[in-house]
């Protein structure tokens, strides 16, 4: 699977630097698009949220 991690800048767009908000679908599906080589799904997008695997970066993109 994805290096999400990594590469979460391309999932969620920045909201201090006027990101769009859009549904986490279609986030997958960009990110998807850009990463079509290493896909993701909202599974596990979910799965590495639950893990808290993805905890520091969704705290620095809330506080934005």
């Amino acid at each position: 699977m994805s290096d999400l991690k990594n590469n979460f800048h391309d999932l969620f767009r920045d909201p201090s630097n006027q990101g769009k908000i859009i549904s986490i679908d279609e986030c997958v599906k960009i990110y998807n698009v850009i990463h079509s080589d290493n896909k993701i799904s909202i599974e596990y997008l979910y799965d590495q949220i639950l893990s808290n695997k993805l905890d520091s970066e969704l705290r620095i993109l809330f506080s934005k």
